[in-house]
């Protein structure tokens, strides 16, 4: 899955991953060429679009001097999906219902 999206009911997040693979298919990178301004694998870098590597403080900074977004945001997109996300579990192994969640029963 290329563009990971968590929905809990209430809230919509996007892996870093998702806006990544955006951006290469916008200005026509190759992957190769993207991993290598991140001075990532090629191998990294699909995990990072996948959604199965998260960004760190470093990996924040190299995008941040590629494309201009503050490292600040790219974490906070990551971290907005990890709140998410991890929602959406409590979610699924709670025996409360969606109802109930959402109306911070």
């Amino acid at each position: 899955m290329n563009r990971i999206e968590y929905d809990n009911g209430h809230s919509v997040a996007h892996h870093p991953g998702a806006f990544i693979l955006a951006m290469i298919e916008d200005e026509e990178f190759t992957l190769d060429e993207f991993a290598e301004h991140l001075a990532l694998t090629r191998e990294e870098t699909q995990k990072l679009i996948d959604g199965d590597l998260d960004l760190n403080e470093d990996l924040a900074k190299s995008l941040s001097k590629m494309v201009g977004l503050s490292a600040e945001t790219w974490l906070n997109i990551q971290k907005e999906f990890l709140d998410v996300r991890d929602g959406v579990r409590i979610v699924e192994k709670s025996p409360l219902t969606q109802t109930q969640v959402q109306a911070g029963k």
